[in-house]
């Protein structure tokens, strides 16, 4: 067989990518469930080892929702994370991970609208609800936690997408943008039709993850670039589940709407890094890229101290 081509749309779902080949992995980190409070307000706790742990609970964002929101350390620029999933946890976020990146300023993570322990919306998220959501958030910890900006936001997966509409909304308040293997938000069904694809299929990829296609069109038509921001965009070069059976010539990946071939997974790993980097230029001549020997899902645990060292860099700009 030329090229053997199996729709993986798990990580579709996950990051906005679909593997044709083998069958589906595992979807991101569980959220564990449970009940937390919120730290006193200028009283934050000291954990076991660590930092101290300055907000752990649920946060108002209207009268009727609230977000669960953990932060520790102290100081600024603050660093949000942007989990991966329309409705991500901050569980998807190792506490060492976070813990180590609070030995320098303070760090906060949230579970978005409908994650573990946050309040869902009625209806799909947007982008307006997710990005005022976010800000809301970032409000309340500054009023009652002393949580400042400015942010340097990471995104991890579609998390990626999310921290770019939060800096489009407000690049003032933006220290600096770290996307973690997440590809560049596009308007969908305009790019995979131009791409030569049947319409049908086209909308059949759409209508699996309208959620976020829809949010990410969203984002893309209000893109412009960034110049004055420092940005790091991130591939992980082990795809996950990407292998080629005997007799077969060539792998291919779907990339926000595009697919890419290549006559080996090592080497489509390559095509799909080039793309996103390309990609994620659009923002300005500053971007720059790193490549890791890590898999989609397990960035944090298999290159986490690559990642602290990029976050470590821009905060001392």
């Amino acid at each position: 067989m030329a090229n053997s081509v199996l729709a993986l749309r798990l990580a579709s779902l996950i990051a906005g990518i679909g593997l044709f080949v083998g069958c589906a992995g595992p979807a991101g980190p569980a959220g564990s469930s449970g009940s937390s409070s919120a730290v006193e307000s200028g009283s934050p706790s000291a954990t076991a080892k660590g930092p101290a742990l300055v907000v752990d609970g649920p946060v108002a964002v209207t009268p009727d929702r609230e977000l669960l929101v953990k932060c520790y350390g102290t100081g600024a620029p603050t660093i949000l994370l942007e989990a991966g999933g329309t409705t991500s946890n901050l569980t998807n976020w190792p506490a060492t991970f976070m813990q180590t990146l609070a030995e320098t300023t303070t760090v906060c993570a949230y579970s978005r609208a409908g994650g573990e322990g946050s309040t869902p919306v009625a209806g799909l998220l947007s982008r307006k609800v997710i990005v005022d959501d976010a800000f809301t958030l970032l409000d309340r910890l500054h009023q009652q936690y002393g949580v400042s900006g400015p942010y340097l936001l990471v995104g991890w997966s579609f998390g990626g997408s999310i921290i770019l509409a939060e800096a489009l909304e407000h690049p003032e308040l933006t220290a600096g943008l770290i996307a973690l293997d997440t590809n560049f938000p596009v308007d969908y069904m305009k790019v995979c039709t131009a791409s030569g694809r049947p319409k049908p299929e086209c909308q059949e990829w759409y209508d699996e993850d309208k959620e976020a296609k829809s949010i990410e069109k969203d984002i893309a038509d209000r893109g412009h670039p960034l110049p004055n921001i420092p940005i790091t965009e991130v591939s992980a070069m082990q795809l996950d589940d990407c292998s080629t059976a005997p007799g077969e010539k060539s792998v291919s990946y779907e990339v926000a709407g595009v697919i890419l071939t290549a006559p080996d997974c090592e080497a489509l790993a390559t095509k799909i890094a080039k793309k996103n980097f390309r990609d994620w230029r659009q923002l300005g001549p500053q971007v720059k890229e790193l490549r890791v020997q890590a898999t989609h899902d397990g960035l944090i645990d298999q290159a986490g101290p690559e990642i602290i060292t990029i976050i470590k860099g821009i905060l001392r700009r």
